[in-house]
């Protein structure tokens, strides 16, 4: 809810890194719990699998705004936009 603007958000999302020493479940909850304070949510997803299909369907059945991105190559899916490692900027394009 206004905590920054694009460029902040940009900042924000150069410094994140994978964490793989947890489960995505423990993810989805702590951002599930929050639904109801969020204006909308960015996910930046390694890859796409059922667990984080049904996430992102939760997210959205919640009425909350989803922008999902994952990173890998992959078949396309409705409501997912993929991020190419090494075609970063071209992949970031196509979101505009």
């Amino acid at each position: 809810r206004g905590q920054g603007g694009p460029e902040r958000m940009l900042e924000v999302l150069a410094c994140v890194e994978p964490c793989r020493s947890r489960p995505f479940s423990e993810l989805e909850s702590a951002v599930l719990r929050r639904s109801a304070n969020l204006s909308g949510c960015l996910c930046v997803l390694l890859g796409m699998d059922d667990e984080r299909r049904r996430f992102l369907a939760r997210l959205r059945g919640l009425g909350v705004p989803v922008l999902a991105c994952a990173v890998g190559r992959g078949a396309p899916e409705p409501g997912v936009h993929w991020l190419e490692p090494g075609r970063m900027p071209e992949s970031l394009a196509r979101l505009a």
